[in-house]
């Protein structure tokens, strides 16, 4: 695996979510999970893989601004790379895909809504609070399911069109 074309073509998918991010956008309809996803699969090992979905995060939220949840929102996505272990192997890609974008989409659902809950005064510090932070929060839940599976099969699409037609990208299998 050539390294240098792997991180060519990650730094091509971080500008394009920084674009995403930072143009208007349907709330929570970003390429963010997808890239992590991505990330962990052009990238293989964790430790290669976690950094650029964290930094994309970091750098639009220069422009954006930070939170009371930022923390908690980077550790979500970060933990997106460890994810795609589950994509090894041909076999069943697509469906591979679908349910780990699902996996992404619920845990990333879960974290960030247990850091609102836990971090912010919206809601009470009570079972009910947490129950009414997750009920809240379904109403994003979708677009986040939608976007993480369209930008993954997209990304992977252009990295295997880079490898068959321009740069002989190795896939990783």
């Amino acid at each position: 695996m050539k390294p240098v074309n792997n991180v060519f073509v990650i730094a091509l998918m971080v500008f394009v979510f920084s674009l995403t991010r930072l143009l208007p956008h349907p709330v929570n309809f970003t390429p963010i999970l997808a890239l992590g996803l991505f990330s962990g699969y052009a990238l293989g090992e964790f430790k290669k893989s976690w950094w650029p979905v964290v930094a994309a995060m970091v750098f639009t939220d220069l422009f954006l601004g930070f939170h009371s949840t930022s923390l908690v929102v980077y550790l979500a996505v970060g933990l997106m790379p460890l994810l795609s272990s589950f994509l090894k192997g041909s076999k069943w890609f697509a469906v591979k895909s679908i349910a780990v974008s699902f996996l992404a989409s619920s845990l990333f659902f879960l974290v960030t809504n247990f850091g609102v809950w836990a971090l912010t005064s919206l809601y009470s510090k009570s079972f009910q609070g947490l129950i009414d932070c997750y009920v809240a929060g379904l109403l994003f839940y979708n677009n986040t399911l939608t976007s993480t599976t369209l930008y993954f099969f997209s990304f992977v699409a252009v990295y295997k069109l880079l490898q068959i037609q321009i740069i002989k990208l190795p896939i990783k299998s």
